[in-house]
């Protein structure tokens, strides 16, 4: 219920649909076909690679390049050293096996925005290992920062 928007919930609500009794649901549950066509400018997935543990973007949606300015698919994140803090934060999702969403205050080189939030999702593989992170992002012009796990 405390999720910002819309889009937020309804990934959510698929997480949760996908997860089970599971700690986090598969990584084949990831289908961009049957997310919610609203919601698709507002992802980016994440592979989650280990030895060393680093993320690679597969795909960044449309809202999320607008606002910050870049497009990061193909990209590892540890290529940008402006997202530590992200980087920082995605494996702490990695090791606990559940979501997050982070609220922080914000500007881009793009547009300006006063906040940003993130929900970050967690899919496993087989072995039941996170190998795959879904961001669903929003920005807004609430106040009030908050961060924690689900």
């Amino acid at each position: 219920d405390d999720l910002p928007t819309g889009h937020m919930r309804s990934m959510f609500d698929y997480w949760l649909d996908q997860k089970g009794r599971a700690v986090a649901p598969n990584m084949l549950a990831i289908d961009p076909l049957r997310f919610p066509r609203g919601d698709l400018p507002y992802l980016a997935i994440m592979g989650v690679e280990r030895d060393p543990l680093r993320f690679f973007v597969r795909l960044y949606g449309t809202a999320y390049r607008e606002h910050v300015g870049i497009d990061l698919t193909g990209h590892y994140t540890d290529e940008y050293p402006t997202l530590q803090t992200q980087i920082e934060r995605a494996k702490r999702c990695v090791e606990a096996h559940k979501p997050y969403i982070v609220s922080t205050l914000g500007k881009t080189t793009q547009r300006d925005y006063k906040r940003l939030f993130v929900l970050v999702l967690p899919f496993v593989d087989d072995l039941g290992e996170v190998a795959k992170l879904l961001h669903v992002v929003e920005f807004s012009s609430t106040s009030e920062d908050q961060e924690g796990l689900s």
